[in-house]
């Protein structure tokens, strides 16, 4: 008994009240380290992994560059001798105009070639640019 008379708890009751005291202290620890971890982390990363102002990123944060631009080829049938035709397409299309010719005209670059589905068509202005005869018409790219 204590000196008011009450009983004394027992054993198991005061180990328990012990034990819940140690993992509220344990739990504030945790939270605190953890809380201590972030602000390091924040605080060093910003130094550590940051990089210079001047520094290149790793990847790129901009168009493709001038040696690399792509193009897409549309495909456009016509008169052999450039004359626009509304019947190609039907038997007889541009027959007095040396016939019907499928091309494809770059863009951008407005290059033209005569290179079909299966064949090579420059898939870069620069290489289209390369293969150019200097009238815009582009040859079929072999170098693959």
């Amino acid at each position: 008994m204590d000196n008011d008379g009450a009983p004394r708890p027992g054993f198991f009751h005061r180990l328990g009240n012990a034990f819940k005291k140690v993992l509220t202290w344990c739990f504030y620890l945790v939270v605190a380290l953890f809380a201590i971890g972030w602000i390091t982390l924040i605080i060093m990363g910003n130094f550590v992994w940051d990089t210079p102002d001047d520094a290149e990123p790793a990847w790129p944060t901009s168009s493709p560059s001038a040696s690399t631009t792509p193009i897409t080829w549309l495909h456009v049938s016509g008169c052999r001798d450039g004359w626009p035709s509304s019947s190609i397409g039907e038997q007889e299309a541009c027959s007095d105009q040396g016939g019907v010719i499928n091309y494809y005209v770059s863009a951008p670059g407005n290059f033209r070639t005569t290179c079909g589905v299966g064949s090579l068509r420059p898939r870069t202005l620069e290489r289209a640019a390369q293969l150019n005869d200097g009238t815009g018409v582009v040859a079929c790219d072999t170098a693959f």
